[in-house]
């Protein structure tokens, strides 16, 4: 049986990604390996004589054998490919090729993402921001139910543990850590806390009730809610924008403080990580939903995010990541990847024109 911490070592085929069409692109550069290793979704690598190698990437898009590569139906399959999907594709390979040159299996970086458990003011849907709150006792018995899930399925795998400082993001790490102790999993490591993983600020609202101010300040909640990106406080507060910048930095953060191959568990907020994950995955600071959306959260929900560094080629401009994430829990869900996101997210350009209109 694979153990937990083996499993994170390797980037497994997503759902979204299958053995039933073959694209194929040439690698910038010859690979030193003998064997064949796998590449990033799942294909081998090939290793032809004096030419760069073929790298050999499977897509969901039609029903084709593997030993059709290079044939009419494999080109026509190709060609139904978007040429976002393509050119994500090629990158993909080429840039697992690259650094498969230097290293035998390089692993991948984990980040498992989870919101805090049901506090008393998500009960009855007042906004919390700076404010403390507590967690419900259903919000207890969710992080134990997690903490469980967790124990099972990342006992010995999880080698930081980072934070908000916030009371009910901290509980809920409490009972996490508690339920892995009842286990008699390995437990996680000691937690770090890190302030700008703190909530979004809804400053001049905190404390009140959704429904009183949707009632005594309908113009600037419907402002909120239909343009976050642009709405101001009048004290001169941008929420958004500033949770925005908040997100940058931390995703900065765990990509140059994640070493190759380990996992990092994240507890913070709803609405810091649907930012989080709308900013790692590249969608403007407009396709932020204050409430639900694609990438909403609910009470102790977790995702993982998963991506492997390009190669440092010497380059003024770094190469973005190859990234993916995907629901684990209780929600779960494909593996969706940067393409993927990128043109999900392009409701956010229909909803603009719209507007203007």
């Amino acid at each position: 049986m694979t153990r937990a911490h083996d499993r994170q070592k390797t980037l497994p085929t997503p759902a979204a990604v299958h053995a039933s069409c073959v694209y194929v692109c040439r690698s910038p550069e010859p690979l030193s390996h003998t064997a064949q290793p796998r590449s990033a979704f799942g294909g081998t690598v090939a290793h032809p004589i004096a030419t760069p190698p073929l790298i050999t990437v499977t897509a969901k898009v039609h029903s084709v054998d593997e030993n059709q590569v290079g044939s009419k139906n494999g080109r026509d399959v190709l060609s139904s490919l978007s040429p976002m999907r393509r050119a994500t594709l090629c990158l993909f390979a080429g840039l697992r090729a690259a650094t498969l040159g230097t290293s035998a299996e390089p692993a991948t970086r984990r980040v498992l993402l989870v919101r805090h458990g049901e506090t008393d003011f998500n009960k009855v849907h007042r906004i919390q921001g700076t404010l403390e709150s507590q967690l419900t006792e259903a919000g207890r018995a969710q992080a134990r139910e997690l903490g469980s899930w967790l124990a099972a399925s990342y006992s010995g795998a999880i080698d930081r543990v980072v934070c908000s400082p916030k009371a009910r993001t901290r509980a809920t790490l409490d009972e996490i850590e508690a339920s892995f102790a009842a286990a008699g999993a390995v437990p996680p490591p000691e937690r770090e806390l890190r302030w700008d993983l703190r909530e979004l600020e809804l400053t001049d609202w905190e404390g009140r009730y959704r429904k009183d101010i949707a009632a005594h300040d309908a113009d600037a909640y419907n402002s909120w809610k239909s343009r976050p990106a642009e709405f101001v406080f009048p004290s001169g507060h941008a929420p958004l924008p500033a949770l925005w910048a908040r997100t940058e930095t931390e995703w900065a953060h765990l990509r140059e403080s994640t070493p190759s191959g380990t996992t990092t568990l994240v507890v913070a907020h709803g609405a810091f990580n649907r930012a989080f994950l709308a900013r790692v995955f590249g969608l403007p600071i407009e396709a932020f939903v204050d409430e639900g959306g694609r990438f909403d959260f609910v009470n102790c929900e977790c995702a993982e995010i998963e991506w492997l560094e390009p190669p440092v080629t010497g380059g003024d401009t770094a190469a973005p990541p190859m990234l993916r994430w995907r629901r684990r829990h209780p929600r779960e869900s494909a593996w969706s990847t940067t393409a993927d996101e990128q043109a999900a997210g392009a409701w956010w350009l229909a909803g603009e024109d719209a507007r203007e209109l």
